[in-house]
C-alpha cells in the first residue's frame, strides 16, 4: 500500500469516546470533529505553500509527486502530467513528500465525495495529481468543503437512523454503533480521525521544511 499506510492505520485504531445522548446531533458532531480543527490549527499553516517546500525531499528517493515517466518507485498512478507513487508495503517503508501526502488526503475526500456526496467518480490510478503548490491545495479546499458540505446535508437521521429511533440507550459507547446502522456515520467519524492525523502529519512536514530552509548554511554568516 502507500508509504504512509502504517500511520494511517495507526490513527485509524484511535479510539474516540462519545456518550451517546437521548438526541445526538450528528451534523454537529461530525463536521464540529475536523471544522474545529481545520479551521483554526491545520489549514492557515499550510498558506503560502511553495513549490519547493511542495516537492521537498528530506532524504533521497522519497514517494513524490513525479511529472509522468520521471519517477524512481515501482509503480505510479495518475491520469495527467503528474503521477502518484505507489507500490506493494515495504520495509522500511519510503518516506513521503509533502506533495505526496497532500495528495492522499485529497483523494481520500474525492473517492468518498464521489460515492456518497455525488461528486465525480475518483480512483487513485486515474485522478489528475496537481504538479504545484497552489494546485494542490485548490483540489484539497475543494475536495474538503464538498465532504463538509455532503456530511451537513446528511442530517442526524441520514447519517445514523439508529440514533432517531433510539435503538440504543444513551450511554452506548460508540464502538456498539459500528455494526448497527449507524456504520455511516462511524465511516465519517474515522475520515474525520485519519484526516485529522494527516494533515498534522503534513503541517510538521511544512514546518520542518521551513525551518531547516531558514538556517544559515554552513560558511555563511552565522553559519
Amino acid at each position: 500500500m502507500s508509504g504512509n499506510r502504517q500511520f494511517g492505520e495507526r490513527c485509524a485504531r484511535v479510539v474516540v469516546v462519545v456518550t451517546i445522548r437521548r438526541y445526538v446531533d450528528w451534523n454537529g458532531e461530525l463536521v464540529d470533529q475536523l471544522e474545529s480543527h481545520w479551521q483554526h490549527r491545520l489549514r492557515p499553516r499550510l498558506d503560502g505553500l511553495t513549490d519547493d517546500e511542495y516537492f521537498w525531499q528530506p532524504v533521497a528517493d522519497c514517494w513524490t509527486i513525479s511529472r509522468r515517466g520521471a519517477t524512481s518507485a515501482p509503480k505510479s498512478l495518475g491520469a495527467g502530467d503528474f503521477t502518484w507513487d505507489f507500490g506493494e508495503p515495504q520495509d522500511p517503508e519510503p518516506v513521503t513528500t509533502i506533495a505526496w501526502r497532500l495528495a492522499h488526503l485529497i483523494v481520500g475526500f474525492a473517492e468518498m465525495n464521489g460515492t456518497h456526496f455525488g461528486g465525480p467518480p475518483t480512483h487513485v490510478a486515474t485522478f489528475d495529481y496537481a504538479g504545484t503548490a497552489k494546485e494542490a491545495l485548490r483540489q484539497l479546499d475543494g475536495a474538503h468543503d464538498m465532504w463538509v458540505e455532503g456530511v451537513r446535508g446528511l442530517g442526524d437521521a441520514g447519517a445514523c437512523p439508529a440514533a432517531r429511533a433510539r435503538r440504543f440507550r444513551p450511554s452506548s459507547p460508540m464502538h456498539l454503533w459500528r455494526g448497527s446502522s449507524c456504520t455511516r456515520a462511524w465511516r465519517y467519524f474515522t475520515t474525520v480521525q485519519k484526516s485529522a492525523c494527516f494533515v498534522t502529519s503534513i503541517c510538521a512536514a511544512v514546518s520542518k521544511q521551513r525551518d531547516e530552509a531558514s538556517r544559515p548554511s554552513p560558511g555563511s554568516p552565522g553559519g
